[in-house]
């Protein structure tokens, strides 16, 4: 018998691969091929947008006004951004090439077709937002000096210390600028509460000392007159109803011995852009707020930023700025050309309501208040033709027998004494600079003496009733 030969067996060529051997099958290799080849492609016609994309090709494009050195920094960071994006498209078609990765995908039979669909979709958001940041993320960065409020729409944060009206601003543990006083009244001193906007506050101030209620304080206590302690409760925005509620529930707590109202004639007008009066917006300040992740990721968003400026520049006209602020004039202005306009006479009926009650109240506390009426830069080309919301001050003033200091007036003839012009006196058509100021606090400060609001001698401090 022949002894048997050992069995062998030959390989079969369709025999299975071990499972942990990934193979690609050749309509895998073809379709990752083709996707490679077009990421490549991609890469290059993103590289070459950021070899383009400069601060110069900007200017080139733009060159009124010079490009800033914000928009400069923002250039260079998405230059720098497009060249990461095609960095990464590149290593993404590497990657496809490299027969493992394409064996870990073997069994996904879309992979390909949603990686494509995905890039497709994605690619030209990314490389258009990187694009439109530079020239249209805010120039200003979101403030933290305001947080919402819900009885008063917003006011000044405890605590914050930012950038506001493009100078340093410091809010104090109680919400107000400047140094921050006690409840509890000190012996020997006087005290007055300010209420206003940001006329009051000192917008665009350096310091709280250049503002207005504490040049008044300077004044009062010249010639060894005892001291005077302010309280500025001036909030940018802010309209009577604001000051009203402010005071009804945190000023009295003060008890000063004095109230000042500083009232601009944009308070008539300002607080129907409110949803609480019948407008669109939660207030300018709440809009230069950053109030909460979704809204800063926005606001840093070039697409969304783009579509506010399309929505603003359809409003407001191609320079935003002068728009806005022309559109606000436009509404102040009809207070002296149209003050018989039905609109005009019922903005001013619900603004009297609120003065009303912030005299009322005071008058509950036995607390002297007096009524100081700030003018447009406009009423000075004019003042004669200009005065009638000074008239219906007045008017109002007199019924309720509270005194009345209009700057309309003074301020043009402390720009006479000195050969100015009282435009001399603003940084726009509201806002006083340090000089303005300086005017309003000598005006104030005399009448509060001549008037003997403070009376002679500190008086004892009022308790709240």
């Amino acid at each position: 018998m022949a002894a048997s030969e050992p069995h062998t067996s030959s390989p079969r060529s369709d025999a299975p691969a071990p499972a942990d051997v990934p193979v690609a099958t050749e309509g895998h290799v073809d379709e990752l091929a083709a996707l490679g080849q077009l990421l490549r492609v991609l890469a290059v016609g993103v590289l070459a947008v950021g070899m383009v994309y400069n601060e110069w090709t900007l200017a080139a494009l733009d060159p009124e006004p010079p490009l800033t050195g914000y928009t400069i920094r923002l250039a260079r960071i998405a230059q720098l951004q497009l060249l990461a994006v095609a960095a990464g498209l590149f290593g993404l078609a590497v990657a496809l090439g490299s027969p493992g990765f394409a064996g870990r995908i073997r069994h996904r039979d879309r992979a390909a077709r949603w990686l494509l669909a995905a890039i497709a979709l994605l690619l030209p958001i990314v490389v258009v937002e990187i694009c439109l940041a530079p020239i249209f993320l805010p120039k200003k960065g979101l403030t933290t000096v305001f947080t919402p409020d819900d009885a008063l729409g917003w006011k000044l944060r405890p605590g914050a210390s930012d950038i506001w009206g493009g100078v340093p601003v410091e809010v104090n543990a109680k919400g107000l600028r400047g140094p921050e006083l006690p409840y509890g009244r000190k012996a020997g001193t006087r005290r007055v509460l300010y209420l206003g906007d940001s006329v009051t506050f000192g917008y665009m101030l350096g310091s709280w000392r250049q503002s207005y209620p504490y040049i008044v304080a300077e004044f009062l206590e010249a010639d060894g007159r005892p001291a005077v302690e302010t309280i500025n409760a001036g909030v940018g925005g802010y309209s009577p109803w604001q000051q009203y509620e402010w005071l009804r529930t945190e000023g009295l707590r003060y008890r000063p011995d004095a109230i000042v109202v500083g009232f601009v004639l944009n308070d008539v007008t300002e607080k129907f852009r409110l949803r609480r009066f019948g407008g669109r917006g939660l207030g300018y300040q709440l809009d230069q707020t950053a109030r909460g992740t979704v809204a800063r990721t926005l606001r840093g968003s070039g697409l969304f930023n783009l579509a506010r400026y399309i929505t603003a520049r359809t409003r407001l006209g191609p320079d935003l700025q002068q728009g806005a602020r022309q559109r606000e004039l436009v509404g102040v202005e009809m207070l002296a050309s149209a003050p018989d306009d039905p609109a005009v006479a019922a903005a001013w009926e619900t603004t009297l309501v609120s003065l009303q009650e912030i005299f009322a109240l005071a008058r509950d506390q036995e607390i002297p208040a007096t009524l100081v009426a700030f003018p447009f830069a406009f009423q000075f080309d004019d003042p004669g033709g200009n005065a009638a919301p000074q008239a219906r001050l007045a008017a109002f003033a007199a019924v309720e027998k509270v005194p009345l200091v209009d700057l309309l007036e003074s301020l043009g003839e402390a720009a006479r004494t000195r050969g100015l012009v009282p435009q001399d006196f603003f940084i726009d058509q509201s806002h006083l600079n340090e000089s303005g100021n300086h005017e309003v606090g000598q005006i104030v400060a005399a009448f509060l003496l001549e008037r003997g609001i403070l009376g002679p001698d500190p008086p004892s401090p009022p308790a709240p009733k």
